[in-house]
């Protein structure tokens, strides 16, 4: 891959603070609609954003110092991971009666074992995509339910360009790809921000 650029590392800066505002106020909904979830989908959320955070700050540092810091992507996936799977759980005890935390954290846990004995991050990363995947399907589901078909149409659009970026991922990274590629995770993040604003500003919970 070539070395990102610094204008290429700083925009990398908006898609990743559009999904932390994503899931923070995917988060508030959560909690709105069953308080009894406590503040386990405000912590999740903040995993989410700090895992984001640090690779957009790997990627400036090896623009403007060309330092490749090592196991950044541990660190990210160390936190997407559980902070996907916790958000799923509150989504999904968001509308029904479950409340029990167990499968969560044994797929955390699960994942966390896994990628120490194989010394990889694909557990983790496995982890992410499910979560991720589950959490804008119960986003799509819940803005139904709340009568609320933009902003289900909004989490469906963030769910497409993510999958479209897959493909992309094993590309030729060249500048010009990774500009690309940011355009579309931008776009899609922000799908996936308005959409959690409407959920907690258009219509109230019942």
């Amino acid at each position: 891959m070539e070395v990102a650029t610094v204008p290429l590392a700083l925009d990398d800066f908006v898609p990743v603070v559009l999904a932390g505002i994503g899931s923070f106020l995917l988060a508030q909904a959560c909690c709105r609609r069953q308080p009894r979830v406590g503040q386990v989908p405000l912590y999740a959320a903040a995993a989410i954003a700090v895992g984001g955070l640090c690779k957009a700050a790997w990627k400036l540092n090896l623009a403007l110092a060309g330092n490749d810091l090592a196991h950044v992507d541990d660190v990210l996936f160390a936190l997407l991971g559980p902070g996907f799977a916790y958000l799923a759980w509150a989504l999904l005890a968001a509308r029904s009666s479950w409340r029990s935390m167990a499968l969560p954290s044994y797929a955390v846990g699960l994942a966390g074992t896994a990628t120490v004995l194989l010394q990889s991050t694909g557990p983790l990363l496995a982890l992410t995509v499910l979560g991720s995947t589950a959490t804008l399907v119960l986003a799509v589901e819940l803005a139904l339910r709340n009568d609320d078909r933009p902003a289900a149409v909004l989490f469906g659009t963030s769910l497409l360009f993510a999958y479209a970026l897959v493909p992309l991922a094993g590309a030729d990274q060249s500048i010009s790809h990774q500009w690309w590629e940011q355009t579309l995770n931008t776009v899609g993040q922000g799908a996936f921000a308005l959409a959690s604003f409407r959920l907690v500003n258009v219509r109230s919970y019942a």
